[in-house]
């Protein structure tokens, strides 16, 4: 990750959420393309990324939370899906509009956008876990 988990503002923190729900959205896109092309092993193998940006995401909005709100009692970072599970339909729903259109360019981009965050989305997971672990 970028950035050691103390030195996000809430504001990042969010900002970073918002790209991760796209991505996941997207991942869910490709999913779901898989699924029709007959191909299981890879939509199960593409579910893995949406699951981890998704976490991810709820994560980082769970930090925004607790950076806001440091006297607040703890939540579970499930939460806070109603922040992340919207936006993420409304990424699914904007690339297929995207696809009918012939926009493969943006497309591209978005994958390209997401393709760049993995390595910081394992850095947050790794942080999920170590702190599930109590590490």
């Amino acid at each position: 990750m970028a950035q050691d988990e103390s030195t996000f503002t809430s504001e990042e923190s969010r900002e970073f959420a918002d790209q991760l729900t796209m991505c996941a959205g997207y991942y869910g896109w490709l999913e779901e393309a898989a699924q029709a092309l007959g191909r299981p092993a890879a939509a199960d193998h593409i579910r893995g990324y949406r699951n981890g940006a998704k976490s991810a995401a709820l994560y980082l909005e769970a930090l925004a939370f607790r950076l806001d709100n440091p006297d607040a009692p703890a939540r579970t970072y499930g939460s806070f899906s109603p922040l992340v599970d919207g936006p993420i339909e409304s990424s699914k729903i904007r690339i297929r509009a995207l696809q009918e259109a012939g926009n493969e360019e943006q497309i591209a981009r978005m994958d390209q956008e997401c393709e760049d965050l993995k390595e910081a989305t394992g850095g947050i997971i790794t942080l999920i876990r170590e702190e599930m672990a109590g590490t």
